[in-house]
This record gives structure tokens, sequence and C-alpha cells, in this order.
């Protein structure tokens, strides 16, 4: 999710963030008693705010299902997880792929990065009446269509490799990503097949909007929409099921630069945006998401990054339909939304 030249962009802007006297840490108040949860929020406040909590991080404010991804190029979010796993359901830290090799043999890749010491911490925050956390690193299939018959062939092989891994590290599952170009969305009766074989199914409701064609990340129409084709009304499904089903959400943004395109964004470069250009946040009711726009250079810079209130908006639906949420991913994020978690 980072665009090029992100590791320059990252450096300064955490460097902005952080030595322009903003508290950081955890804080008596929480993200509502700070005005946040607000259509009518202003940069000053963010600023302010983002590198903020509430100390009491073992108080849920959301009941369902919470998975959360780390990814290694973000490692804030390693830091994140274990200070907030009471808040967590599930941590999937995006390490392994399974590939074929030259031989065309079935591969498990991306041990390299997996960290046993972080595991076990993570294992180890546990909260009176709840079971701690459970590490499901991600697996990606990076294979094309014309390698899947040799995969779907060496399938005991792949299962056992993955029992060995998880043994050998602890972990307590797998989530399972295809990387196939063309894959069909999923309907009612996917879903529903889904859901009998596996703990829960991860529902992307995000990245509606691209630098062709720039607007909010997940408008909540068209997220609602998504929900309803899963969990029709038509087709009467026991709360269990609905539980099954994550919700994505995105803890990253997008700046779009017309005319030349843009890309995707995280907390620490916003934090730069904010900083630099004071821009006024407008918020879409329609998509339920704020925006900030500014000209800079004779170009056009359009800001479409999550806030307080657009997060609790959609962990509302979240709540209404029954289900649980995904996050990608913590490390891309500002310290202030794991209040509403």
């Amino acid at each position: 999710m980072l665009k090029s030249g992100a590791i320059q962009g990252l450096a300064l802007a955490w460097l902005l963030c952080q030595v322009s006297g903003y508290d950081t840490g955890p804080t008596n108040e929480n993200i509502w008693d700070k005005g946040l949860v607000s259509p009518k929020t202003d940069y000053k406040s963010i600023l302010q705010a983002q590198g903020q909590y509430f100390e009491d991080v073992e108080q849920r404010n959301f009941a369902g299902t919470v998975l959360a991804f780390v990814t290694p190029w973000n490692s804030k979010g390693y830091d994140l997880a274990k200070t907030f796993a009471p808040k967590l359901s599930h941590v999937s830290p995006v390490w392994y792929q399974i590939r074929l090799g030259a031989d065309r043999k079935v591969k498990l890749t991306g041990g390299h990065d997996a960290d046993d010491a972080w595991v076990e911490a993570m294992h180890s925050r546990k909260t009176e009446g709840r079971p701690s956390v459970k590490v499901v690193p991600r697996l990606v299939i990076e294979v094309g269509m014309d390698e899947m018959v040799p995969v779907l062939m060496g399938i005991k092989d792949v299962s056992e490799l993955l029992i060995e891994e998880a043994l050998a590290h602890n972990y307590d599952g797998w989530v399972f990503e295809p990387s196939m170009p063309g894959r069909p969305a999923l309907n009612f009766a996917d879903w529903g097949a889904l859901a009998k074989i596996s703990d829960g199914v991860i529902v992307m409701t995000y990245d509606a909007a691209s630098p062709e064609k720039p607007g909010p990340n997940a408008p909540l129409d068209w997220t609602r929409g998504n929900l309803d084709a899963l969990l029709p009304a038509e087709h009467p499904h026991s709360p269990a099921v609905a539980t099954k089903l994550l919700l994505g959400l995105n803890f990253f943004g997008n700046h779009y630069v017309a005319p030349s395109g843009g890309g995707p964004l995280i907390g620490r470069e916003y934090c730069e945006v904010l900083q630099q250009h004071r821009p006024r946040l407008v918020w879409n009711d329609k998509a339920k998401e704020h925006v900030l726009e500014y000209v800079h250079g004779g170009e056009r810079h359009s800001v479409y990054y999550p806030s307080a209130s657009s997060i609790k908006e959609r962990l509302d639906l979240a709540y209404e339909y029954g289900v649980g949420i995904s996050i990608w991913e913590l490390g891309q994020g500002l310290d202030m939304f794991m209040d509403l978690l």
C-alpha cells in the first residue's frame, strides 16, 4: 500500500509529527472526550491527538471479531498490536507465500520474517475473562491460473508444510489470500460455502476509488451494498453465520494529485500534509468520509484518509449487520484510532 519513494516520506513525516510539541502516548481522555468523533473535526485537533490513546487499553468499544494485519514494512504495527492486544481477537502478520519452485514443487516461503518473541508477547497479553489474541499469519497463494493444477495436486504437501510451520512457531491458524487475476466477485452462495469451511471470510470493502477515478476510499452506501449482497434479507441466516464475515477497514488513505495521478498514503504522511498545508477538512455526508483539498505547485491535491468519524460509521455498520472487522493495517493508522475499538 506504499507509493514509490515512501521511505523518505515516512522519515520526514515522522519527524514533523514528533517535533511539533504534541503529546503522545496514554492520556486520561478518550477520542470522544476530545471531540474528534465529529464531522466538524479540524487539522489542529487531529495533529494534537494523533499520537495519543486512552490509558485503559483493555476497554473494548467493539464487541465483534477484530482481526488486524501487521506488515514488516510498517514495523510500528507490531508495537501497536502488543499495546492494544486486549482490543484484538486476531492479529495477522504478513509473512508467508505459497509458490512453485523451479522443480514445480510447492514451497512455503517467507519464514525469515517470523518473529517468535513477538508471537509469544502477543499470546502473553491476557485480559481476565477473555481469550488471548490469536496469531494467524497471512499466507498469499502466489501462483497463476496455469500453476493451480500442481498446487492442487500437492495439497497434502501444502497442508503438511502449514501444520509443521504453525507448530514450530506456535501459530493459531492461517489467513489465506489467493493472488490470482480475474477473480469473480463473491455472491451469497460462494460466501455460504466458504463460511462452512473457515472461521471467517474477509470482504475488502475499500479501494473503491483509484487515481484514474479519485474519490472516497469506501463510500458507506457502497460498503452497505457489499454486505447486502453477502447477507441478503431474502436469504435468512443465523447470527453465527454473520459473525464469520469480516468487514474490511482501511487505516490508510489516498492522496490524489491532478493532473499527475497520486497513490496511497499512511498516517505519518497524512500528518505531514496537515502540518505543512493546514487544510480544511470537509465531511462528505453521502460517503461518510472526510476529504481535504489544497493547491500546491500548480497542482490540485485531494486527500481521503480515515477519520474518527468515518471509522465509527463503519464500526456502527458492522454492529448493525452483526459482522466482525478486518483492519489493513495497524502500522498505517494513527494511534488515536485504537480508542474506537
